[in-house]
């Protein structure tokens, strides 16, 4: 041979890697989300922001900046100082960037070990 070894797994072991990677795969998705989720409200945050100052909602309170709602909308006004800064908001991006590479890499070789489960 060409000094290559040729190793196969039992079934048992087999089974314990697809556990690991379910195990793996279902970890990676609950952080995508999460991660997901985040960049969702930095997006509605970011659009309310910019329908406010359209509008000249804008105002200074005691509390910083604030959003008031436009008349008949009601409820207090919200404050802007949850938005994401620009660094934050960059490392979202890349956090989620790094975590659908990752759980695309765990799909496939999840998908390599047993094809019918994803």
């Amino acid at each position: 041979m060409n000094g290559c070894t040729i190793f196969r797994m039992s079934e048992h072991e087999k089974f314990e890697q697809v556990g690991r990677l379910a195990e793996e795969y279902s970890r990676l998705k609950g952080e995508l989300n999460h991660v997901t989720e985040k960049i969702n409200h930095a997006r509605a945050a970011y659009q309310g922001t910019s329908q406010a100052m359209s509008n000249n909602a804008i105002a200074v309170g005691d509390n910083g900046v604030l959003f008031t709602r436009p008349t008949g909308y009601g409820g207090p006004p919200v404050n802007l100082h949850a938005l994401l800064g620009f660094h934050e908001l960059e490392a979202v991006y890349v956090e989620q960037a790094r975590l659908t590479k990752e759980l695309e890499e765990t799909r496939l070789r999840l998908h390599a070990l047993a094809p019918h489960l994803v």
